[in-house]
């Protein structure tokens, strides 16, 4: 018995730590990355009848790497894309399809620690963009905004990323601490 409530009890610690990593409080200056991009992702979805827009959601993991590169050693990952700040605030042409594409729903800022100067344009900042690296132009299905969206669509017609408030990782701890406990028995 003490064994089963010790096991229950790591597990309970292990996926608290999981869920308190997932809603690390975000900066200002985040929050209002996340809301411009969600605002111009809302607005290329109206004009171009992007059926499947998501709406983008602050990721802890993607912040932590973006703060990692802001001594302007701003590279690709496999699990995001690159955005980058500039002086004038202008998204360059790579950056603005970086930030529309459709599937894309988890997003980390950081400014740059010191002056970053890229093909001519100063970088005030980097955002990452997940949890794709990539994408294609099959990705985007036509329509109107918010008509194809898996988990429904939020209030501001953009697709919601989950239908659960629970992790895959946190569903698979809990079930796995029910079926040692009835297992032990």
């Amino acid at each position: 018995m003490l064994l089963r409530l010790s096991i229950l009890a790591a597990l309970l610690f292990v996926l608290s730590v999981h869920s308190t990593a997932i809603v690390k409080r975000q900066s200002s200056d985040t929050q209002q990355a996340i809301s411009a991009f969600n605002d111009a992702r809302k607005q290329f979805a109206e004009q171009n009848q992007v059926a499947n827009m998501h709406e983008l959601s602050y990721d802890g993991d993607l912040e932590s790497k973006a703060k990692s590169m802001a001594n302007c050693d701003v590279k690709p990952g496999s699990d995001y894309m690159v955005i980058g700040s500039t002086d004038s605030q202008e998204l360059n042409v790579a950056s603005g399809v970086t930030a529309t594409f459709p599937l894309q729903t988890r997003m980390g800022c950081a400014k740059m620690s010191k002056q970053c100067v890229e093909n001519g344009v100063t970088l005030l900042g980097v955002c990452l963009i997940g949890p794709h690296s990539q994408g294609s132009k099959s990705d985007y299905k036509q329509g109107a905004p918010g008509s194809q969206c898996p988990n429904g669509k939020t209030s501001s017609g953009l697709c919601k990323t989950s239908s659960s408030i629970f992790s895959s990782f946190a569903i698979l701890t809990i079930v796995f601490a029910l079926n040692l406990m009835f297992s032990m028995n």
